[in-house]
């Protein structure tokens, strides 16, 4: 026996109705309108994330700011104390201030104010006039407290003329490169 393939003749019938259902022409751009979603949904969540990081900043500098001031608020009262000892550390506190990113023009002038003062006192001047002060017979462990507020006074000098982009005088350098203490080089 011969099994061949019956024919058949299939018969498609098409209607035309006019135009395609709505939901035809929803279901061909489909593909199409879930990329357009995912991609503004992508700039909408990336968006905030630029916007939070912006304002994070705008948070955080104006915070550091804000508790960098009470020091050198602090800094520049001691650097004017009657105690050399606290105005030397006032003076060095302003030197570290200042090297800071958050002081910029405005604080650099305010607190190059500080090293003003002991760089005109004629006292102070006559002690680091004075070459005894630094003789290999000096029986003190450190220097005079009068010296140690000018060599800091001239440091801040030295800090705050750089960030002005000032040139100090020499005397200034040589007062800067003196050492706080005497047994060690600075």
């Amino acid at each position: 026996m011969n099994h061949a393939p019956s024919r058949s003749t299939i018969d498609v019938i098409a209607h035309t109705t006019g135009g395609a259902e709505w939901w035809q022409i929803v279901a061909a751009l489909g593909p199409l309108v879930m990329l357009l979603v995912a991609g503004i949904g992508w700039f909408a969540l990336r968006r905030p994330t630029v916007a939070d990081a912006v304002a994070l900043d705008a948070e955080t500098i104006p915070a550091s700011q804000s508790a960098w001031w009470p020091r050198a608020r602090w800094a520049l009262e001691a650097s004017l104390d009657e105690d050399p000892a606290k105005r030397e550390v006032g003076l060095a506190a302003l030197e570290l201030l200042n090297a800071s990113s958050l002081s910029g023009k405005e604080e650099t002038l305010i607190i190059a104010e500080a090293w003003r003062g002991p760089l005109r006192d004629r006292t102070a001047m006559r002690v680091l006039a004075d070459k005894n002060s630094f003789d290999e017979g000096d029986t003190q462990d450190r220097t005079r407290p009068e010296e140690r507020v000018m060599v800091r006074a001239a440091r801040l000098r030295l800090s705050t003329d750089k960030k002005q982009g000032i040139e100090s005088p020499s005397w200034v350098k040589e007062i800067a490169k003196r050492p706080l203490d005497p047994n060690v080089s600075t």
